[in-house]
């Protein structure tokens, strides 16, 4: 369709440029190129794809998206469904959400939106939501894949441009706006230059340089410049003294001019090359995001480089992004000009080198190298892959790499125009002819995607080049380009049968641009210029849409205006999804008669000039084109919500209404589809486009200070991005409030059967899917809300200075993105907020004024309580430098009553407060505002619940407890700050470094002052802390000299915990024995004896390691004192209990003494000695004694783990009396073993063995004696009269020891009476026969001897010592008497012997 020019103004659109992103291709698949590769054909809508590359937004499968923070699995189209709004929701087999077909339960009752504890939730929910929603926005095919592109093989479809779909007739059926592009300026040439123009016949040259917005022309060696918007700013160059032949403007290299002198001009000669330096500068007042950017030039009067061009002639000049600057020479070559600041060894400041010329072919004149030369036509740099394009007068294409850095030069390929024909040929399938492509006007290059290079022919004809040769190539970065080939062909419009539109033939300029494609035909005094745009919607086909402009004179020049600040990327992307942006797609057409910038109609103002001419109800076609509703929708969401562009209210309404008119689940809607609809896709589709720009970008980002190394912190977004953001977030929101229907939440209440079969019936699952969206939306509007107020939080730091305000916190947000703020900002915004504030404490204004803003622009972020906050900090920070001290308390005072209405919200930090008041002096301050904060964080006083038994296991009430518990830790920590400093007291727990600026007498009276506010509180809790404390710093004569209620309950608590055995069941450490013990002292005191009896039996029973028997043993002793202090009122059975545990407990340290005097004896034993038996010997005694210290044992433990292992036979025998076993062979034999033990102790003389014996004998005759069972006298004097040697002179040796033990006279002489009865009978014994006899007898006379002799005491009471004496005595001629007739009757020598002494013993008896 031809459109002619249209006035000025004709849009009302206001004046604004815009990015431009890459185009969105695909491809249909001509009938005509059905082969064995599958190629085929589809004639569905647009969108559609038939080889499984590109399917609708509805069918999209579960995606990863990823963000700082996440990583989110989304279902369906990559949207992920509320938590907690279906009960019965599963996913089916293709990971999409839907509905159970089972159950009883229903949707249960939502209100209109989430509530305040579910907020921060719902805005995590929304954020994924919205992120997955971008994502699966952004999977749209690449250039490559647009035109049927394979992977693998690396390969796509040969043509396209046959078929409807690749130029639908959308604007010919009433389905979009024809207005592609609006006039926005027409400037006629300079009325200087076009009379000079109409009066000489001289040549001269035209063309554009779109970065500055100049239009140049060259009459012989003057240069004009002037602004080609607005034909004004007309200036010229006249240093030259030749013809000029070509020039470019480029950016200077960096770091080698002064920094005003930006940009080169490079301009050629017939004989010279020249280097002109421009200083670019920006009109400050227009460099806001919408504004025009006006530009001021600046040339330096005398060249910087002039150099000679070597009788070359060098029509094309290009320059790099890095300040690189080739020229073509029409010798066919490639030239590079190179500059320095200095002069080098080889070459001068400024020299030029022939790129393309082999060495030796340098050194041959021109007519020795037989070939005519070609010359250089045009040429085009990759500025992002560093790649160097030329296409010579002939149509040879050669591509060059400059190196990974741009610093290079190397052959990549190259391709004669006979290679070209015959390569379209061959992939045309014969269907086009040579002379359709035989004249290349015009290449440029591919700066993204799998493509690198696109070359129009006069036809129209678009062919489309490769550079890799396969997808492993393709889809690594780091390989550089290696080749060159033609890989796609595109016709123009008109080649399709269904068209109307005429082919484009004999044209004679084309531009590329992008995805912008312009060609120029003569006709008469008129040319008509073709445009071709990519389609407005992502499709699967390579779909464009194509206008024609005529315009007067002939076109000279095409060139699209450059976009300043645009992010490379955003040229991939369709359009639709950075249209929101300020940024404008222009281009500028150069004829014979002036400039004509057009500007290109964004898709929703498509949709617009569309909905305001027919109405929504007469645009359904428009919404069905694709297969999806949700990009038409997004368009229509960001009509009725743009906040710039349209005052009329009308288009607002227009397009809501078409929202909800297209916007609904289809009919035919499944139970397993996905549960929302195309209109709230369309709606998380606008809010993605508007926040995607800086969702992910950190807050901040690294520099320097201007004319310095020193590093700063400096936003990463800027204030001008953020208000721009706020004003279409602040519209979307508001969009979504005034439709309430979009969120509001049914109160469906679950009925049971009746709505479990709701939910199986299709009408009830669409009512399910609703409620669904609604929530989805509500959490939308609340994720909205919490943007706004963080982009208005964060605008505010951008107006001051961030680096300052930041300082010191700075490192926690570094990494931080927006999206974490928005997100999950809670400790983060606090933090910015403070630092904020404190920058400006002591400036009262600022401080309320900057308060009042923050309330203004993020009221839940900076709350009435932050301001009150802020009011203290500052009232604080005033106390610190007034030296008043009344002033300094009333101003603590009003601080403290500000603190205390807002010290029960979680937001405000008190410890901070009480930490300045500590620092002021002021601890009852933190003392007053910790308990009201206490009592807002547990009103209803649950925390002393805890207190008693009864509910001391709720949770609330623990929960109560724990957080005055976290309130008052921060009064504690302060008294640990003033103990520190007083130096009263180790560190304390806190690790807090005390006040050097704080004396140590001030400290002292600040810590007793702290002291004695906690104890004046009414607070249990407290105290109970305060007790605690002290007991952790072992202060516990402190503890003691309290006189509280509150102290008695809590040694009393603890007191009943360990007698009830509840405090521990596993043991008890040093702390709690420390605490046990301080228990047992507290009633002491308070003559509460039973009850610290109690605590001393259970101390001295405790299993640990941090007492030794020695302490369990005072225990017990403690305890028994206390026992029997209690009188006659205390149980005889605690008593009876604590003195029998004693005499066990003496029986254990018996055994511990004895093994640690064995392990001494080992020790040296051992020393220097390796003896395996002997080292696991010392271990058991050493385990052993550990042991006996860790606890009280019991009777039995002692005897078998201890006393039978070990050998203690003395323990052994004392165990037995204790137990009061009596079993008479057992004990008879402990006492053989105990002298067996004494005589194997020892390897030294009879006498010392002897000695030994006698010691130990008398040792335990004397413990024993009055226990005649443990006693075993007739065995001991049987036992030892028998281990008597036969040699020894010492007859009355046992006589002896048994008398010292204390044995009686009498009691002896009748024991050996037994024994001589026993003898003589030959009855078992260990003193038998004549021996025996003998020996008993010499026993027996000695001590008769010895008695008459005066020698033996006869021990009888005095009361019986004279009636006794003579039956005594009588006794004794008894048993001599007995003694003479046994012997009497023997014949041995000895025997007689014997008898003469039995004789005389009678007679002495007889006479005495």
């Amino acid at each position: 369709m031809v459109i002619p020019i249209h006035p000025p103004g004709v849009c009302d659109s206001p004046n604004k440029s815009q990015y431009r992103s890459m185009p969105v291709y695909s491809s249909r698949n001509p009938s005509s190129f059905r082969h064995s590769e599958g190629w085929s054909n589809s004639q569905s809508k647009l969108g559609s794809s038939g080889d499984g590359r590109y399917s609708p937004l509805s069918s999209y499968k579960p995606t990863q998206v990823s963000s700082l923070n996440k990583s989110v699995t989304s279902p369906g189209p990559g949207l992920i469904p509320p938590r907690g709004i279906l009960r019965n929701a599963t996913t089916n087999a293709s990971g999409n959400p839907r509905l159970s077909k089972g159950g009883t339960s229903s949707y249960y009752a939502l209100s209109s939106t989430p509530t305040a504890q579910n907020i921060p939730e719902s805005i995590e929910q929304a954020a994924r939501m919205t992120e997955a929603v971008f994502t699966k926005d952004k999977e749209y095919p690449s250039l490559f894949h647009a035109l049927g592109g394979r992977d693998e093989p690396a390969q796509v479809l040969p043509i396209s441009g046959l078929i409807e779909q690749d130029y639908p007739c959308l604007i010919e059926r009433g389905l979009m706006s024809g207005r592609l592009f609006n006039i926005e300026h027409r400037t006629e040439i300079p009325s200087e230059l076009k009379a000079w123009m109409s009066q000489t016949t001289a040549s001269y040259r035209m063309g554009l340089f779109p970065e500055i917005h100049r239009a140049w022309m060259t009459i012989a060696s003057d240069l004009y410049l002037w602004d080609f918007r607005d034909g004004s700013d007309l200036s010229y160059y006249a240093g030259l003294k030749e013809p000029i032949i070509g020039l470019a403007f480029a950016p200077a290299k960096p770091n080698l001019f002064k920094a005003n002198l930006n940009h080169i001009l490079c301009v050629t000669t017939p004989s010279q090359v020249v280097l002109l330096g421009f200083i670019v500068s920006c009109d400050e007042s227009t460099l806001g995001l919408a504004a025009p950017i006006k530009t001021a030039l600046e040339v330096i009067a005398q060249p910087i480089y002039t150099i000679s061009s070597d009788n070359v002639l060098f029509p094309v000049v290009v320059g790099s992004s890095q300040g690189r600057i080739f020229v073509g020479g029409a010798d066919g070559n490639v030239h590079e000009v190179f500059y320095q600041a200095q002069r080098g060894w080889i070459h001068d400041k400024c020299w030029k080198k022939n790129l393309t010329k082999s060495i030796v072919s340098s050194y041959l004149p021109n007519f020795l190298t037989f070939s005519s030369p070609d010359p250089v036509k045009e040429i085009v740099i990759d500025n992002q892959r560093y790649v160097l394009f030329t296409l010579s007068k002939s149509g040879t294409i050669q591509a060059f790499d400059l190196g990974e850095d741009g610093d290079s030069f190397s052959n990549i390929g190259c391709l004669s125009h006979e290679t070209i024909i015959n390569t379209v040929i061959v992939k045309s399938k014969n269907s086009l002819e040579p002379n359709s492509v035989r004249n290349i006007l015009s290449i440029s290059a591919i700066k993204q995607g799998d493509l690198g290079l696109v070359a129009v022919t006069d036809s129209g004809i678009r062919l489309y080049f490769s550079l890799y040769t396969g997808l492993s190539q393709r889809a690594n970065p780091m390989i550089r380009p290696s080749t060159l080939k033609l890989a796609h062909i595109r016709l123009p419009p008109g080649y399709s049968p269904m068209s109307n539109i005429r082919k484009p033939t004999g044209a004679y300029t084309a531009y590329c641009s992008n995805g912008l494609f312009s060609i120029s035909t003569a006709d008469g005094d008129t040319s008509h210029v073709w445009l071709i745009t990519p389609f407005i919607y992502p499709t699967a086909n390579y779909a464009e849409l194509s206008t024609r402009y005529t315009v007067p004179g002939k076109t000279i020049d095409v060139k699209e205006i450059s976009v300043r600040e645009i992010d490379p990327v955003v040229f991939e992307q369709p359009e639709v999804m950075s249209q929101h942006l300020p940024y404008r797609r222009e281009i500028v057409i150069l004829t014979s008669h002036g400039t004509i910038v057009l500007k290109a109609s964004k898709p929703f103002e498509l949709l617009r000039d569309l909905i305001q001419r027919q109405g929504p109800e007469n645009i359904q076609g428009h919404f069905e084109m694709l297969p999806n509703k949700v990009q038409p929708l997004a368009n229509c969401v960001l009509l009725a919500s743009h906040p710039f562009l349209f005052t009329d209210n009308n288009v607002h309404d227009l397009a809501t209404k078409a929202i909800f008119m297209y916007g609904e689940l289809a009919p035919e809607f499944q139970q397993d589809a996905w549960p929302y609809s195309p209109r709230h896709d369309a709606i998380y589709t606008t809010v993605g486009r508007v926040l995607a720009s800086f969702w992910n970008l950190k807050l901040l980002r690294t520099g320097t200070i201007s004319g310095t190394t020193t590093k700063i912190i400096m936003p990463n977004i800027s204030g001008e991005q953020v208000s721009y953001a706020i004003h279409f977030i602040q519209s979307l929101h508001t969009f979504i409030v005034n439709n309430p229907n979009l969120y509001m939440i049914s109160q469906i209440v679950s009925t049971g059967t009746n709505n479990a079969q709701m939910e199986n019936t299709p009408e009830g699952h669409r009512l399910m899917c609703y409620e669904m969206e609604k929530m989805s939306m509500a959490a939308l509007k609340n994720l909205l809300s919490q943007a706004l107020e963080v982009l208005g939080m964060w605008k505010i730091l951008c107006e001051h200075q961030i680096n300052i305000i930041l300082q010191g916190v700075d490192d926690r947000l570094l990494n931080t993105t927006l999206r974490d703020m928005i997100v999950a900002g809670q400790n983060t915004i606090p933090v910015i907020i403070d630092a904020l504030i404190n920058k400006y404490l002591g400036d009262n204004a600022a401080v309320d004024a900057i308060s009042i803003r923050l309330r203004e622009v993020c009221p839940s972020l900076f709350r009435n309580e932050d301001a009150i906050s802020s009011k203290v900090a500052e009232i604080l920070s005033k106390a610190k430098q007034t030296t008043d001290p009344h002033e300094k308390e009333s101003m603590l005072t009003d601080s403290l009553i500000l603190c205390e209405q807002i010290c029960g919200l979680g937001r405000v930090n008190i410890r901070n407060f009480c930490m300045q008041f500590a620092e002021l002096g002021f601890p009852l301050g933190a003392i007053r505002l910790c308990e009201s904060a206490a009592k807002a964080v547990d009103p209803q006083h649950l925390a002393l619940l805890t207190l008693k038994p009864t509910v001391s296991s709720d949770p609330v009430a623990n929960q109560a407890y724990n957080n005055r518990c976290d309130v008052y830790k921060i009064v504690f920590e302060i008294l640990d700050m003033y103990y520190t400093s007083s130096n009263q007291q180790s560190p304390p727990l806190t690790g807090r470094t005390s006040d050097e600026n704080l004396p140590s007498e001030k400290a002292k009276l600040f810590a007793d002052e702290t002291f004695r506010g906690i104890l004046e509180s009414e607070d249990e809790v407290f105290h109970i802390m305060l007790y605690n404390w002290l007991l952790e710093r072992n202060l516990f004569g402190r503890l003691l000299e309290i006189k509280h209620p509150f102290l008695d309950a809590f040694l009393q608590r603890a007191a009943e915990s360990v007698v009830s055995g509840k405090l521990h069941r596993n043991g008890m450490n040093g702390n709690e024995t420390r605490i046990l013990d301080l228990l047992w002292r507290h009633h002491e005191l308070n003559q509460n004896h039973l009850a610290a009896a109690q605590i001393l039996m259970r101390l001295a029973d405790f299993t640990t390691d941090g007492l030794d028997f020695q302490q369990r043993f005072d225990y017990l002793a403690r305890a028994n004192i206390c026992a029997k202090g209690v009188g006659r009122r205390g149980p005889g059975e605690l008593l009876e209990n604590l003195e029998d545990k004693l005499d066990v407990a003496q029986i254990q340290k018996s055994i511990l003494d004895t093994l640690k005097n064995r392990l001494v004896n080992l020790s040296e034993t051992s020393s220097g000695v390796f003896d395996h038996t002997l080292t696991n010997e010392v271990k058991m005694h050493q385990e052993s004694i550990q042991r006996l210290n860790s606890q009280l044992f019991n009777i039995s433990i002692l005897y078998s783990d201890f006393a039978v292992p070990f050998k203690l036979h003395e323990i052994r025998l004392e165990i037995f009396n204790a137990a009061g076993h009596s079993e008479k062979p057992l004990i008879e034999s402990l006492w053989a073993d105990v002298i067996q033990t004494e005589l194997d102790s020892t390897r030294e003389s009879l006498e010392s063995q002897l000695e030994l014996v006698r010691r130990k004998v008398v040792t335990l005759g004397k413990k024993y004696i009055s226990s005649p069972t443990y006693f075993p006298m007739e065995y001991i004097v049987e036992h030892l009269e028998a281990m008597m040697p036969v040699e020894m002179v010492d007859q009355a040796w046992v006589v002896r020891t048994m008398l010292e033990i204390g044995v009686s006279f009498t009691e002896l002489l009748f024991v050996y009476e037994k024994l001589w009865n026993k003898v003589t009978q030959q009855r078992v014994s260990t003193l038998g026969g004549m021996n025996g006899q003998s020996q008993v007898c010499r026993v027996v006379m000695s001590m008769i001897k010895s008695m008459l002799d005066g020698k033996l005491e006869v021990r009888l009471p005095r009361s019986q010592q004279g009636k006794f004496s003579n039956e005594f005595i009588e006794k004794c001629k008894d048993l001599i008497a007995l003694m003479i007739v046994e012997f009497s009757s023997k014949f041995e020598p000895e025997a007689k012997e014997i008898t003469q002494k039995l004789n005389i013993t009678k007679d002495r008896l007889e006479y005495r």
